[in-house]
């Protein structure tokens, strides 16, 4: 997983947190996102916090082969 990193372009996200309701990880999908989240703290690009923080994972099938893991802060 290449993130690709410039310095010759700034931007600014005006967007604001979105609160969603917490939702449990369907069983079917469960392994898939373990090795996502541990390939993903190997690199990396995340760390562990050791708390829960009241972030929320939102998960989208791509061509039904792949998991895009995109995460979204909630409000509090």
């Amino acid at each position: 997983m290449d993130l690709g990193l410039t310095n010759l372009t700034e931007h600014c996200i005006d967007a604001r947190p979105v609160k969603q309701p917490p939702r449990r990880v369907p069983l079917a999908y469960a392994n898939e996102e373990k090795k996502l989240v541990d390939h993903i703290l190997q690199q990396g690009i995340i760390q562990s916090m050791g708390i829960s923080t009241g972030f929320g994972c939102e998960e989208a099938w791509e061509a039904e082969t792949m998991l895009r893991f995109s995460q979204a802060q909630q409000a509090k």
